[in-house]
């Protein structure tokens, strides 16, 4: 019979055994890479590079300082758009992405992709993407829900802000939701600038 110390040792390492998923490319023939965020931690200059989704970021934030607050509201996401990013993407959604299925997996739980579009939102800073073509950055992630940043130029890429990463994944939560119901939430958005952003189930 295993004593307590034993029985402690043993739930340790089953603990660390529970690692998180590995990141995948949200579609065929891309590379996926963590997203690195420079954060100004108290306000003051201090910079801190984190790294992961916008909601590990956030999470790391109150770690670091217990007082960080986000900055983030309810309304509509339509009423947050950039006045200055025109609604210029191709948009392509659901089942037409892949007729067969083969490797697109549709998000289920919509209202989760509507809260990443909140966070991104809200972040500060620019988004700065290594070299592409087909390169890809997971930056928001819940409940298996995945939004996906892509950069498909040879050179690096600098988008204006955040929310214009926000307004790519809104136009994908706004256009593709209701062409299926029981299909659940995907789509993949081209913007002027030659990147894209992509919605699917992905394991956070």
């Amino acid at each position: 019979m295993l004593g307590l110390p034993t029985l402690f040792l043993a739930f340790i390492v089953a603990k660390a055994l529970v690692l998180p998923a590995p990141l995948q490319a949200p579609i065929h023939g891309y590379t996926i890479e963590d997203m690195v965020s420079t954060v100004d931690v108290f306000g003051n200059g201090t910079l801190v590079n984190i790294t992961g989704t916008i909601q590990d970021v956030y999470k790391q934030l109150r770690n670091i300082n217990p007082s960080f607050h986000r900055n983030i509201t309810t309304t509509s996401t339509k009423s947050k758009r950039s006045a200055t990013h025109i609604d210029q993407g191709n948009l392509i959604c659901g089942p037409s992405l892949d007729p067969n299925n083969a490797w697109w997996t549709p998000a289920q739980k919509q209202e989760a992709v509507r809260d990443g579009v909140l966070y991104l939102h809200e972040h500060p800073g620019q988004p700065n993407m290594g070299p592409g073509p087909g390169a890809c950055w997971r930056v928001s992630c819940s409940e298996c829900a995945g939004i996906f940043l892509c950069n498909d130029n040879k050179e690096p890429k600098v988008i204006d802000s955040w929310e214009w990463v926000g307004d790519c994944a809104d136009r994908i939560y706004g256009g593709c939701m209701g062409i299926d119901v029981n299909y659940g939430l995907l789509g993949q958005n081209f913007e002027q600038g030659n990147w894209n952003c992509i919605v699917r189930d992905d394991p956070c």
